[in-house]
């Protein structure tokens, strides 16, 4: 037992003092991150709690490398204390957002946390000595587009029978892209008008035993989260411009007409890919409005009817519905940030206190 106990001392030791950094993030990523990859065809009842998507790993790689272990290469792991953390995440604070930040504390720290388990040694992250600090940089947040640039943005499109229906889908649904990319036929319901999200495309990214990326490829996998399975329903203008796609698409695209085929094809495949739409897209403005339009950021047009169907009165639970989040959270930006639902609030405050001092000029009366 007294052997075993030396070995062990030992075996802490050498790791401690002379064991570099690298190879502690090295093995981490190997036998953490790469190994807690699940595919992206996997349903997610099947998805286990640590498992994450390839593109998430992928993320999480270069965050650790670029973030943490560039900052310490060559360092051995005892030389790692609170304090030469705290500088390091307060310097991170100075250039970098909150999301990066806590992004890193949280790969850092379980790093550690699984040396401690595995080997006994310290987690200097785990002390009231150090503080997550916040970043000092303005994030910058996706803004809804305004009318003027809503309505360019539709009439832009309005000649083009490819871009025309997928963006005003975008439009009529605050969808993400990805998701209207990978919808298939069997998802168009033309006799109620609805639209059935429950899958969108992705990349899958492939990596070497020591966490490089080897590929990257498009493919058919999960919504982002569980929650963005959901079932919208569309306007009458939306859905006979579907039509009208499917008379340009049997005679000008690849478009297949299968129940399980994708609905919006091109000329060189029967689906798009997320980078090849953008790609399309952008060319496109490019030519009607010049560089730097501004008007290829997607994710605006999601914000921008998640905004509109707030000042509309939508409630939280019918704007977590619509977009498919599970977090109220995620869904306060859009009200939070719309001046017609301040001005609204406003007048609706201003008419409450108007009944209350006129309460109280009756009752003086």
């Amino acid at each position: 037992m007294q052997n075993e106990t030396l070995e062990s001392n030992r075996v802490i030791t050498t790791l401690t003092e002379k064991s570099l950094l690298d190879e502690m993030v090295n093995d981490f990523i190997k036998t953490v991150i790469i190994e807690n990859i699940v595919p992206p065809y996997i349903e997610w009842a099947r998805v286990g709690k640590n498992q994450i998507h390839s593109r998430t790993a992928e993320n999480y790689i270069h965050l650790l490398r670029r973030h943490f272990l560039e900052c310490f290469t060559g360092w051995t792991i005892s030389a790692i204390t609170t304090r030469e953390l705290q500088v390091h995440f307060n310097r991170l604070a100075q250039t970098h957002s909150n999301s990066v930040i806590i992004k890193v504390h949280f790969l850092v720290n379980r790093m550690f946390r699984r040396a401690q388990n595995k080997w006994g040694l310290g987690n200097p992250l785990d002390t009231d000595d150090f503080k997550v600090p916040v970043s000092l940089k303005k994030d910058m947040k996706a803004e809804p587009y305004n009318n003027d640039e809503m309505f360019k943005i539709l009439l832009g499109v309005n000649a083009h029978p490819t871009l025309k229906p997928i963006v005003n889908l975008l439009a009529a649904t605050g969808c993400r892209t990805q998701e209207i990319l990978n919808l298939r036929w069997q998802h168009i319901d033309f006799i109620n008008g609805s639209v059935k999200i429950e899958r969108a495309m992705t990349i899958d990214v492939e990596f070497d035993d020591l966490g490089n990326t080897i590929r990257k490829k498009t493919v058919d996998g999960r919504t982002k989260r569980k929650s963005s399975e959901r079932t919208l329903y569309v306007d009458e203008y939306t859905l006979d411009l579907i039509r009208e796609w499917q008379k340009h698409a049997i005679i000008h695209t690849k478009t297949k007409f299968g129940k399980y085929d994708y609905v919006f094809g091109n000329t060189r495949s029967d689906h798009y890919t997320y980078c090849g739409f953008r790609s399309v897209l952008n060319r496109h403005f490019d030519i009607k409005y010049g560089k730097g339009h501004g008007l290829a950021a997607l994710h605006r047009i999601r914000h921008t009817v998640a905004t509109k169907a707030a000042e509309e009165g939508a409630s939280i639970i019918e704007l977590m519905q619509l977009l498919g989040d599970n977090q109220e959270r995620s869904v306060l930006r859009y009200t939070g940030r719309s001046t017609t639902i301040a001005i609204k609030n406003r007048d609706r405050i201003s008419k409450s206190m108007m009944a209350v001092r006129n309460y109280k000029c009756r009752s003086e009366a």
